[in-house]
């Protein structure tokens, strides 16, 4: 007989195997459900009850969480990390200097068949595959159980994840290592692999290609922002800015998050992990020294490990400080939990759209701004022109503001 060990809804689960890994007698198994995500099974034909699986799962468990001691709009001032990074460059300059220390650094990538995995990297080369944003569940496999190991011998190690993943971690190990640094982001929830499948086969059909390589923020065509990118095997890279890629459309309102992202409790100003970053979106009305063309992160150092750390690597970036009001502005997970009457309403039913009528249908009907076919033909003009227009937007904007007394 197989059954969910958590006596409250399946719901509040966020699938970061902790459970399983805890479990002595292996009697836990992560199976993904209709909608493509993870949750834990029990075989009680194994169990125990010993109830290491709830007294360790990070929704149960209770946390020490602080508020950030300084916060940073920060920007690496290495150019070409700068470029290829999502937003400032926080996750490298934290990484390079874990794996020149001889450290181990885990966080995100894309595996081979483009599944978001937490993975391993102890050299620079490895680190690139782990830099930008993957807008997708990911699978933290084993890893909770492989950094104790590590972390048990000595050696130094820098988890990067989201914040439900970095719980997951502390949940498992129940202790503080000095030699273990945890960096989590903003995070606005995360969709499931089925539904990014789906839309990587969506696209492939659509022209007819194969995808090689995914990018959810390219700053080669736009610079800083929303640009996905995705590189084929015949027809070169194809760009589409923000609304025009339909899974991104559908990602930044929300519609196909896991159901306890709605709920988490993890969101706002207090935080679990040593470091907290972010794109700061809005920040360069109170940032003017910066140069916001390939982007800036918040920054928040919100342990004195994480100080202590940043004082032998802070030369490698340009930063000054902020406030958190100011940077919550554009930021809403920073300043107030999720709330379940978040949900939007067309949540209940594009998982079942997805596997009933396919992507194609759903991404037409569901994940299609209004304006689709106006902003596909300003897209598509040339990049000098395009940033003519967007100068021209500016100056209007400021022109508007002045002229009403702001």
């Amino acid at each position: 007989m197989v059954k969910y060990f958590n006596s409250k809804n399946v719901k509040d689960c966020c699938g970061c195997r902790t459970c399983e890994q805890i479990c002595v007698e292996k009697s836990i198994t992560m199976i993904s459900d209709k909608e493509g995500f993870l949750y834990p099974n029990i075989d009680e034909t194994k169990c125990i009850g010993c109830n290491l699986c709830a007294k360790h799962c990070p929704m149960e468990y209770t946390f020490d969480k602080k508020e950030p001691i300084v916060s940073y709009a920060c920007q690496i001032k290495d150019k070409e990390t700068l470029k290829k990074s999502s937003s400032g460059g926080m996750f490298r300059l934290f990484a390079d200097y874990y794996v020149r220390q001889g450290g181990l650094v885990v966080g995100c990538q894309w595996n081979e068949v483009f599944k978001a995995v937490i993975t391993f990297a102890e050299i620079e080369t490895e680190l690139y595959k782990m830099q930008g944003s993957k807008y997708v569940s990911s699978d933290t496999g084993d890893t909770y159980s492989k950094v104790k190991n590590v972390l048990d011998r000595g050696r130094e190690v820098l988890y990067t994840g989201t914040p439900c993943q970095i719980a997951g971690l502390k949940a498992f190990l129940q202790r503080d290592y000095e030699q273990l640094l945890t960096m989590d982001f903003l995070c606005h929830g995360v969709p499931s692999s089925k539904m990014f499948d789906a839309s990587l086969d969506y696209l492939q059909k659509k022209h007819h290609v194969r995808i090689i390589d995914y990018r959810f923020r390219d700053k080669t065509q736009f610079g800083w922002g929303l640009c996905t990118a995705y590189d084929t095997d015949c027809k070169g890279t194809i760009y589409e800015k923000g609304e025009m890629n339909h899974y991104l459309y559908g990602f930044t309102r929300g519609y196909m998050n896991r159901y306890s992202c709605y709920q988490c409790p993890f969101t706002g100003i207090k935080r679990i992990a040593d470091v907290t970053v972010a794109d700061y979106w809005g920040g360069s009305k109170y940032h003017a020294n910066i140069s916001w063309q390939y982007g800036c992160s918040i920054l928040l150092l919100n342990t004195e490990k994480a100080m202590s750390i940043f004082k032998d690597i802070e030369e490698n970036v340009h930063c000054e400080n902020s406030t958190i009001d100011n940077m919550a502005e554009q930021n809403g997970s920073l300043k107030e939990e999720h709330r379940a009457d978040t949900i939007p309403k067309i949540r209940k039913t594009i998982y079942k759209q997805l596997y009933e009528e396919g992507f194609s249908k759903l991404a037409d009907e569901s994940l299609t701004t209004s304006k689709y076919k106006w902003k596909r033909m300003l897209y598509s003009m040339p990049r000098w022109l395009y940033r003519v227009g967007q100068k021209i937007n500016s100056y209007r904007i400021k022109l508007k503001r002045y002229s009403i007394g702001l």
